[in-house]
């Protein structure tokens, strides 16, 4: 057993205690987080040593850090990628929206932050601990404080995990670290002054955290020994390749060493490479040997970097492994997408759980553990997550010269400033485009005597999707189209709610304004002073730009499952059709807001109730009520619109003529709109794509169907 084991195993049956930072807890949380168990640690505090992960074998440690490329450009490039985004403090607004906190506590946190020590900047910092998280499993931050002043820190440093060891104080039962000094001996930390960032949680629960070097490392002692092999390999040619055969035996030892010395001084070794063997007396030369191409090399070492990188989750082309070497060279899109996968995939986790780790241990000391207060990266300076710069300038180009946004909006997309005095707040409408309402486009006599409704087929008439009888390429057609679809409409969902609510906060206190500024009582005409063409016209701004991100994003999803390029171009007279559908359904969403707010103050007439009463009334409207609607709207909205421009988008693709309905099957009730199905109904189904628009229309509020494409030719068929 090592040393480092016999020291961990002194510590393991000691009595667990939490770190200081986690066992406070801010009296405010307790009214929502119920009561709270001052006992309760995380079960990897549980029994804790000196722990600095399975890394018991310096020679495999030094094998991770000093011998394998593989590792250290992963560590460097996730480094490099976290340390990209500077630490940001945020808090809440009223609306429980994150802006950018400018208090004073909140700037004494940004500045230590961005300077943690005298040797150290924000970034140098960030590499430093993400470094050692890739190797040890997790890093560990020490906050110093100054002597006899307010108790907050001044300082933060990273230790290294292996040269920290827990101690048990001699007249206490609490515990503390110890840590070398510079100069010999070993100083004390307190609990309170040591922050743990794990890389990964370990899923055994028997570590601090797990890195990916831990996971990988038996591939890195391949990796290690193939590099090995290959240095002695070169050096003395390996095992021996050729033999000299004569065809009568050599009793004396002497000339067989002899014949041996010759050869090896003129044909061993690399100084020999290229020279030309002469046999002669009976000699034959016989390989016996196996060169690097024999052994099957390139695909060993390209299969140990592979497995390497994946455990890091990055990709194998910015390395620039064996495999990635075996084809062509990068191009700049593909090496920017690589980079973009780095970013989404390998550096934002890590990225949640240092600013986690930070609001609890490093935030909290400043702000006495608000709530309100967090941490997380500012990572809109990070190029591999925006938006091209000429694709931007593009889109932005063709929203503004369709008519679909103002020309102070489109400025603002660009990242310049609105013009003066309101002279941007213009739409571009060309003077050949004639503006008809939609009651104008249907003539009165077809509009007065609307055709019969059809009668959907009965759901044994119906086709469904077998499952069973599906191909390997069509279940993983279907699953990357379910998986695709969920994630972009949680996250449009989100930014939609979020742009509705400040949309009716804001037109909450237009309305209240409007209604109780009239005199000292309640007036009925109030509501109908409202400008509520106005106020139709400013939720279409917000829906507009709202139902353009689905169908973009919509349009991508195509492109990516079906292997054809398709762009949402608003030049698109489909695209022109789904948009113009789209807009019609802002009708209905701003006459409901028309109608709660005439039925509020319908009701305070009839009770009587005093301005200010009726001014409460409306406000908690839009404050309370409108918040949960918000969310149901961009569900809603969010789901039509990105089903109506995947129809569009399939269509456009030429390569899909059916698709599948994904929805809800334990859902069976409340049917709906022109096919009368259930959820239930529609889970499975298989209809021909001209008919997918009416399904759509046949969603509920928060439905979650969607549509998979079947295939006309399998990809890569």
């Amino acid at each position: 057993m090592g040393l480092l084991s016999r020291i961990a195993d002194s510590f393991r049956t000691a009595s667990p205690v939490p770190p200081t930072n986690l066992a406070r807890v801010d009296p405010r949380r307790l009214a929502v987080r119920g009561a709270f168990d001052p006992d309760r640690v995380p079960d990897w505090f549980a029994n804790r040593a000196a722990d600095w992960s399975p890394w018991d074998d310096r020679a495999v440690l030094a094998d991770a850090i000093g011998k394998c490329t593989v590792v250290f450009a992963c560590a460097t490039f996730l480094a490099d990628a976290v340390a990209e985004s500077p630490l940001e403090v945020y808090r809440k607004d009223a609306q429980g929206e994150p802006d950018v906190a400018t208090d004073r506590p909140a700037q004494l946190c940004r500045d230590l932050l961005s300077v943690p020590n005298p040797y150290t900047s924000g970034s140098e910092f960030l590499l430093t601990l993400v470094l050692g998280m890739c190797v040890w499993g997790y890093g560990v931050v020490e906050k110093v404080r100054p002597k006899g002043s307010l108790d907050l820190p001044v300082e933060l440093w990273t230790l290294r995990p292996d040269w920290l060891v827990r101690r048990r104080r001699p007249d206490a039962t609490e515990r503390t670290w110890e840590y070398p000094k510079p100069g010999g001996g070993r100083r004390t930390i307190d609990d309170r002054d040591v922050v743990i960032v794990p890389y990964y949680p370990d899923p055994w629960r028997a570590s601090y955290g797990i890195s990916p070097a831990q996971v990988a490392a038996r591939e890195i002692g391949i990796d290690s020994s193939l590099t090995d092999f290959l240095k002695t390999f070169l050096e003395h040619n390996g095992v021996p390749q050729v033999i000299l055969k004569h065809p009568d035996p050599i009793y004396d030892p002497a000339i067989v060493a002899g014949i041996k010395e010759g050869w090896r001084q003129t044909y061993a070794g690399p100084k020999a490479y290229g020279q030309v063997g002469v046999i002669h007396g009976g000699y034959e030369l016989e390989v016996v040997g196996d060169g690097i191409e024999a052994m099957a090399w390139p695909d060993l070492r390209g299969l140990t970097e592979q497995k390497i990188a994946q455990a890091h989750r990055v990709p194998l082309e910015l390395i620039q492994g064996q495999m990635a070497l075996d084809g062509s060279a990068l191009t700049t899109t593909q090496f920017e997408g690589a980079m973009a996968v780095l970013q989404r995939y390998a550096a934002a986790p890590l990225r949640s759980r240092i600013d986690g780790a930070f609001t609890r241990g490093v935030l909290a000391e400043f702000t006495g553990g608000d709530p309100a207060y967090d941490l997380a990266f500012d990572t809109g300076g990070i190029l591999a997550l925006q938006e091209d710069h000429d694709a931007l300038h593009a889109r932005v180009r063709a929203d503004y010269a369709a008519g679909l946004v103002t020309l102070d909006e489109a400025r603002q997309d660009l990242g310049m400033d609105e013009l003066p005095d309101g002279q941007g707040r213009v739409f571009a409408v060309a003077f050949s485009t004639t503006l008809t309402p939609v009651d104008d486009l249907i003539p009165a006599e077809e509009s007065a005597t609307p055709p019969p409704a059809e009668t959907p087929p009965a759901k044994s008439a119906r086709r469904y999707r077998d499952e069973k009888a599906m191909s390997p390429a069509d279940l993983e057609t279907r699953a990357s189209s379910l998986a695709r679809t969920a994630h972009d409409k949680k996250r449009l969902a989100e930014i939609g709610a979020r742009a509705l609510r400040k949309f009716w906060t804001e037109q909450g206190d237009r309305i209240v304004r409007e209604v109780t500024g009239k005199g000292d009582a309640p007036d009925a005409r109030a509501v109908h002073d409202i400008d509520w063409s106005e106020e139709e016209r400013a939720l279409a701004l917000v829906l507009l730009r709202f139902y353009r991100a689905n169908g973009e994003a919509a349009f991508a999803a195509v492109s990516d499952l079906v292997g054809v390029e398709v762009a949402w171009d608003l030049a698109n007279p489909n695209v022109q059709r789904v948009s113009a559908d789209l807009a019609r359904r802002i009708v209905a969403i701003a006459e409901t807001t028309r109608a709660d707010v005439a039925r509020i103050v319908g009701e305070a007439l009839r009770e009587g109730v005093s301005t200010p009463e009726l001014a409460d009334r409306l406000r908690g409207l839009f404050a309370q009520t409108y918040r949960g609607r918000a969310e149901t709207v961009a569900r809603t909205e969010s789901a039509a619109a990105y089903n109506r421009a995947s129809t569009v988008g399939y269509r456009e693709s030429g390569a899909v003529e059916e698709v599948e309905l994904a929805d809800n099957p334990a859902h069976d009730a409340d049917p709906m709109g022109p096919t009368m199905t259930t959820c239930a109904d529609r889970a499975g189904l298989v209809v021909p794509l001209a008919e997918a628009d009416d399904y759509t229309a046949s969603m509920h509020p928060n439905c979650i169907m969607g549509i998979v494409p079947i295939l006309a030719t399998p990809l890569g068929g």
